[in-house]
């Protein structure tokens, strides 16, 4: 009986351990391919949600389509501080991996301008 339950909970300690394990050790992204996107940008309380699509390339670059605007940029990222950068022509904009799951990833960026301060929060999904 204490075997089956020393089993019973070591299962469930690997589980456990292995659905919360969404650690951004890898950028999904590097994986071209294309991503179902949602935008949500909040200042104050103003709030701007946008739904896209992002195709990445093996090339290094990702283009966005948001409605009837397309934007392609460069797109790099850095495993040891598990940041995305998107750079076009000489600005770029730097954004935290948050989550990865087997299909999607979160990013996050934060800025603060005259104490206010606006976040950007992009969901990927694979298509």
């Amino acid at each position: 009986m204490n075997k089956i339950i020393a089993i019973a909970a070591l299962v469930a300690t690997i589980g456990f351990t292995a659905s919360c394990s969404k650690s951004p050790d890898k950028a999904l992204p590097r994986k071209d391919g294309v991503w179902n996107v949602t935008s949500v940008y909040t200042l104050g309380t103003f709030t701007n949600t946008s739904v896209g699509v992002a195709t990445f390339k093996k090339d290094g670059t990702v283009t966005w389509v948001f409605g009837n605007t397309t934007e392609t940029k460069n797109w790099s990222y850095s495993k040891d501080s598990k940041k995305i950068t998107l750079a076009k022509n000489g600005s770029s904009e730097v954004y935290d991996v948050t989550e990865t799951a087997l299909k999607s990833e979160k990013w996050q960026q934060k800025t603060t301008v005259a104490g206010i301060t606006a976040t950007t929060d992009i969901s990927l999904t694979k298509k």
